[in-house]
């Protein structure tokens, strides 16, 4: 039996019940020079950090365009953290260069600028209660340290003229000559009474807050160095104090940690990902997940996600058993974070990369979510379908591109037909889609617009491509594929924005389209097809050239 899906459907297949390495990204951004070391995400903005040697950068990606947006300018050292507060309007951000600042989501300035009064390096992670309104952060110096943004009060009087000398500090991991810029933003320190010394005998890789069974409020997680994992409650206005240390056995550093359904996940040096029932406090198992260093857990739904220095990212299920994996970086897997709607990566070889999630997996099933979605997934599936003219044993392909054209207009709610060509050439793909019904008196007859395209393509010469030209490939906010702009992606606009219009009632001109298989090789039998189908097509008032 073929493994060939239904090419002529918009649904997407089931999730793969074996281990599957077939990549399913959708879209690679490039960040400049720069290793990904860190990523947070709204619904809307993806944030990422890089290994700065001097002057680093976040940078701010739309997800709707997948575009740069803005850079945030500040931190003089690699950004080793980012985190959001739970409802996305501020971003922390912490360092090389031993800060934390607090960026607005929607002005994108920065709002606070936060320093130890200690030397503590690296603060390689930083979360934030919103309960108690307080930020916890890890340090390279091993001790743990708070801030109650409720309770503080400023160094200095806000202005934008201070400029700010970090002192002699403790060397780091990514720095090198710096410049410290102009500050702006509202600079606060941490007192020692916001400081547990020596709060583990490694530098504090991670920090996690969630719940523990038969603990009241929140409790924050610390993974370091030295392989422990430790518990601490939380108190507003008191010093967080210690409740428990999980022994990972083996003298193998915790560099990330994740939470799922009672259970915390430990992602550790070596490649094991260690896992706690939080109820007894046991370890339960200990994955053999990667050839490299865990770098990366997250969460989404009833999967969590790991990433690793190997190069591999893989999904597990409810059972602890690998479902998915993939090497689609060239270097180590640094990061990772995920939306609704995306699980995304971030790697040493400067590159992002994003998978759609649907209902909690990685592998996509069915499409409900926007008209956008579906209209990518379709354009996906035609480029897929190398419908070059002109050369007889692509014929059968060019068919098949044609009848998946009319299944698409069909499915969104037009007529359509194919419409013969010259023999031993390419069909015709006529579609239309009807006026709204309009009976007051006095009104005309709605306008006729015929829409003309071509779904044939030219061959390509693979070695002239960057990317393989029969396949749907997005980089850095653009769509890359024989076909893409000539003329394949033109007319599913055109299609789907009729549909839209459409089915909200609003098409107030009927819309007919007519698609030839013969434009790259001359046309042939166009005109003869017309002609013969003339009928369709002698009312048109507009006609539009895609």
């Amino acid at each position: 039996m073929s493994s060939r899906h239904d090419t002529s459907s918009l649904t997407r297949s089931p999730p793969l019940t074996g281990l599957s390495t077939q990549s399913q990204c959708i879209h690679t951004l490039t960040q400049d020079e720069d290793s990904v070391l860190s990523l947070a995400a709204t619904e809307a903005l993806l944030f990422s950090g890089g290994q700065g040697a001097h002057l680093s950068d976040i940078h701010v990606w739309d997800l709707d365009h997948f575009r740069l947006r803005a850079n945030l300018r500040g931190h003089l050292g690699s950004i080793l953290c980012l985190t959001l507060r739970e409802d996305g309007k501020w971003l922390f951000s912490s360092s090389g260069d031993g800060t934390i600042r607090v960026w607005d989501t929607e002005t994108f300035n920065c709002l606070y600028h936060i320093h130890s009064s200690q030397d503590v390096g690296d603060v390689f992670s930083v979360v934030f209660s919103n309960s108690l309104n307080t930020l916890y952060f890890g340090c390279q110096n091993t001790s743990i340290q708070w801030f109650d943004f409720s309770d503080s009060k400023p160094d200095v009087p806000h202005s934008p003229n201070i400029t700010y000398t970090l002192r002699n500090h403790m060397p780091r991991f990514f720095e090198g000559s710096m410049k410290e810029p102009e500050e702006q933003a509202t600079r606060y320190s941490i007192p020692e009474s916001c400081i547990y010394q020596n709060g583990h005998f490694g530098y504090v890789y991670c920090l996690l807050l969630g719940k523990v069974p038969n603990v009241e409020g929140e409790t924050l997680f610390s993974g370091s160095g030295e392989g422990d994992i430790k518990l601490w409650k939380l108190h507003k206005g008191r010093p967080i104090e210690h409740l428990r240390t999980l022994k990972a056995g083996v003298d193998a550093s915790t560099l990330t940690l994740a939470l799922h359904d009672g259970f915390l996940f430990c992602g550790s040096q070596g490649g094991n990902i260690k896992i706690f029932d939080l109820e007894t406090f046991q370890l339960i198992r200990s994955l053999i997940a990667h050839d490299d260093d865990v770098l990366s857990l997250v969460v989404r739904g009833s999967q969590v996600y790991s990433a690793s220095a190997d190069g591999v990212v893989k999904q597990w299920n409810r059972g602890f058993e690998p479902l998915q994996a993939w090497r689609d970086h060239k270097g180590s897997v640094l990061s990772l974070t995920s939306t609704h709607s995306y699980l995304i990566s971030g790697g040493s070889d400067k590159l992002i990369k994003l998978w759609p999630i649907v209902k909690g997996s990685i592998q996509p099933e069915v499409v409900d979510s926007t008209a956008e979605d579906v209209m990518l997934y379709a354009l996906e599936k035609w480029i897929a379908m190398s419908t070059v003219s002109g050369v007889p044993s692509q014929l059968e392909e060019c068919r098949r591109g044609a009848k998946f054209l009319k299944a698409v207009l069909q499915q969104l709610g037009a007529e359509s037909r194919l419409i013969p060509g010259a023999p031993g050439h390419n069909p015709l793909v006529y579609g239309h889609f009807g006026a709204r019904s309009n009976k007051a008196e006095g009104c005309q007859r709605p306008l006729n617009v015929l829409v003309y395209g071509h779904y044939d393509v030219i061959a390509a010469d693979i070695k002239k491509w960057d990317y393989p030209p029969f396949k749907l490939t997005g980089h850095d906010g653009y769509l890359y594929g024989r076909g893409a702009s000539d003329n394949k992606g033109p007319i599913l606009a055109c299609i789907f924005a009729a549909s839209e219009l459409q089915e909200e009632h609003q098409l107030d001109v009927n819309v007919k389209f007519l698609i030839e298989g013969e434009e790259e090789n001359g046309s042939v039998g166009f005109f003869q097809a017309v002609e013969q189908n003339i009928e369709l097509f002698q009312e048109a008032d507009v006609i539009l050239l895609r």
